[in-house]
């Protein structure tokens, strides 16, 4: 199998990214992009964390909203909101992802389209919690998987 190979690039549509528009239209790239690859993988004992509920560091919101929380107020105002999907894969073949933890998308946490073959298992896929940015929250005792454990 080919090791994984990160592409990142700049947004789309420059200027639209994080935001709020009348379009549905992706207007941002993901944190990891596969772009037409064949025999490649996401493989391992890690952690993707996209940090979709953890406050804002910059802009209007920051410290005050999450992405969910954003994403959620523009939609009841029949806005999109424009934020990141975590892993996308795009053309290609054979793509794997093997024991890796995938956790708090912004968007949605993997995406394919138009990939022959995809293969996932042993992985964990983990979102939303309200634990991050409400304080006092916790989940139910024994709704939650054990951070230390890694995918198996």
């Amino acid at each position: 199998m080919a090791p994984f190979s990160q592409e990142l690039e700049p947004p789309q549509n420059p200027g639209r990214f994080s935001t709020a528009t009348t379009s549905n239209k992706k207007s941002c790239n993901p944190l990891i992009l596969a772009r037409t690859t064949t025999g490649s993988a996401i493989v391992g004992d890690g952690t993707i964390d996209g940090r979709g509920g953890s406050l804002l560091t910059s802009g209007t919101n920051a410290g005050v909203r999450t992405w969910w929380d954003v994403a959620y107020q523009n939609k009841i105002s029949g806005l999109h909101q424009q934020n990141p999907r975590l892993v996308q894969v795009t053309g290609g073949s054979a793509f794997t992802l093997y024991r890796i933890t995938l956790q708090n998308s912004p968007n949605f946490h993997v995406v394919t389209d138009g990939v022959a073959g995809v293969v996932a298992w042993d992985i964990k896929i983990l979102a939303p919690s309200l634990a991050y940015s409400v304080s006092g929250y916790a989940c139910p005792s024994g709704t939650t998987p054990d951070k230390n454990t890694p995918a198996t």
